[in-house]
C-alpha cells in the first residue's frame, strides 16, 4: 500500500510571474525553504485568473482552522438538543466530510 501524499504546507501565497509579454498568476508554498509551486494559471483573463488565485489561497489557508472549529462545535452540539441543533449538526457533519481530502 503506498503512502498519501501530502499538499505543499500552509500558508500559500500568490504571486505574478512575467514571461516576456505573458503575465501569469501563480500559487506558492510560503514557507521559504519550500519553493513548491502548488499552480499557475495562465488565460487571457489575468483580473479571473487573480481573483481564482486569491480565493483558492484564503481558502486553503482557512481550511485547517475550519474544520478544528467545526469539529469542537460538533462535539458540543451532540449535548444539546431541541432548537434546530439536529439539522446545524447534520449539515456541519456533511460539510466536514466534504471537506476531507479525498485520497
Amino acid at each position: 500500500m503506498s503512502e498519501q501524499v501530502k499538499h505543499t504546507a500552509t500558508p500559500w501565497k500568490g504571486d505574478i510571474i512575467v514571461d516576456g509579454a505573458l503575465e501569469t498568476a501563480v500559487i506558492y508554498g510560503a514557507n521559504p525553504d519550500d519553493l513548491d509551486e502548488v499552480c499557475r494559471m495562465a488565460s487571457p483573463e489575468l483580473a479571473i485568473d487573480k481573483a481564482n488565485r486569491d480565493f483558492i489561497v484564503t481558502a486553503c489557508n482557512a481550511h485547517d482552522e475550519l474544520v478544528a472549529v467545526c469539529e469542537r462545535t460538533l462535539s458540543w452540539l451532540t449535548s444539546y438538543h431541541g432548537h434546530g441543533a439536529d439539522k446545524v449538526y447534520k449539515q456541519m457533519r456533511d460539510a466536514l466530510e466534504n471537506a476531507k481530502v479525498k485520497p
